[in-house]
């Protein structure tokens, strides 16, 4: 089971990882180093666990040693926190001097391995640097995450919307942290129970927490294509509005101030078919006028196009000058100018009218009427009969 589990972390992280290098020039939430990470335990446990699975005979673990390759993983970290809080300038050369240890610690143990000198003292020792390091630089990724933050409490991050970064920043340190505890405990069991597992066990804990930053990243488009792609994403072109769009209450270029992180989830989704969701709302509203039914609402709505709600419910909230129930008595209004014009009301009353468009009663037909045109209905009448004189 582990193993399936292993190989699902590989594929789902491989798809996460590809998304992010089309991105990463204009994404500030991501960089070279954390798409290194993602790239080598995408790579990891598709290996190991198609080798468990015998998918494939040739990628032996203990041969090519690509598990030990993870010690290169925890400077990759800190440099990813440095770079992201701007504690360091891109491509410093001074930033290779965090890959000596690691380096040292690897090639030492591959010099060892290869002339047979690994006796299970030594591995035990190797056990200890491996997790001195990676403790080492959590603990460093700390202190710097503390001088960034400054006066910030830890509440205001995870309850104001703003800290985007930070809260991301945040949740991938509370992942190495439970990554860097498994090791411990298990430099423990092993120790207490005198045989070396060489960290095999728990990998489903581990592919479980790899797993989760892979979801948090497809799940945060901020995260996966930058705040600048997301926004570029949503656009369209004036020229397409112009034409193709008939009535004039939608704002398909405006720029987006996402109010809350369920609309960050949803904006990737809507924009994909957004003018095509759009031409299809006219299309049902003016052609089959829907709205004449005084039972119309957005679940109606939804149910005709195919979508959900929620998509019809942003696509209001931030592409249209009108809320729903306002769309729909302008419609109604519109209805009821075209059927005035067309002399409805020479063997019908202004009450049969109402009706008609799709209100409960004249009342609120009165209300919206002179709402939208400026005059009420008598005075409408009047007007038109006026003009056409």
């Amino acid at each position: 089971m582990e193993d399936f589990i292993l190989l699902f972390t590989g594929c789902i992280g491989l798809a996460t990882t590809l998304i992010l290098l089309v991105f990463y020039r204009t994404n500030k939430m991501i960089n070279l180093y954390l798409i290194t990470i993602l790239s080598y335990v995408s790579i990891f446990a598709l290996l190991k666990s198609s080798y468990a699975l015998g998918i494939q005979t040739f990628a032996n673990e203990k041969f090519f040693g690509y598990k030990r390759l993870s010690v290169f993983t925890f400077p990759l970290l800190f440099l990813f926190f440095k770079e992201i809080l701007g504690s360091c300038q891109k491509n410093s050369a001074m930033n290779w001097v965090h890959f000596i240890l690691p380096f040292l610690f690897f090639l030492s143990f591959e010099g060892l391995l290869y002339f047979d000198s690994l006796s299970d003292g030594i591995i035990a020792c190797y056990y200890f640097v491996y997790f001195l390091l990676n403790f080492a630089y959590l603990v460093a990724c700390l202190d710097l995450f503390k001088s960034y933050l400054n006066k910030l409490s830890l509440k205001k991050i995870i309850s104001d919307i703003g800290y985007q970064k930070e809260k991301w920043i945040l949740f991938i340190f509370c992942i190495w942290t439970l990554l860097c505890l498994r090791i411990l405990i298990l430099i423990i069991i092993d120790l207490i129970n005198g045989k070396l597992s060489g960290f095999d066990k728990g990998i489903g804990l581990w592919s479980v927490l790899i797993i989760a930053a892979f979801i948090k990243l497809l799940v945060s488009p901020e995260l996966l294509y930058g705040f600048n792609a997301l926004e570029k994403r949503m656009k369209t072109t004036q020229l397409e509005i112009k034409k193709t769009v008939l009535l004039k209450i939608w704002k398909l270029d405006n720029n987006l101030q996402l109010r809350n992180r369920q609309d960050k989830l949803l904006a990737p989704k809507v924009s994909e078919n957004l003018l095509d969701t759009i031409l299809e709302i006219e299309r049902i509203v003016l052609n089959e006028q829907i709205f004449r039914n005084p039972d119309f609402d957005l679940t109606m709505l939804s149910k005709k196009l195919n979508i959900p709600k929620s998509h019809l419910t942003f696509i209001f909230k931030y592409y249209s000058t009108h809320f729903f129930l306002d769309f729909k008595k302008m419609l109604q209004i519109m209805d009821a100018e075209k059927l005035i014009e067309n002399g409805y009301l020479a063997e019908n009353t202004l009450d049969s009218l109402s009706l008609e468009v799709g209100f409960s009663s004249y009342s609120p037909f009165f209300s919206a009427f002179k709402k939208y045109t400026g005059y009420s209905p008598n005075n409408y009448i009047h007007k038109n009969t006026f003009l056409k004189t």
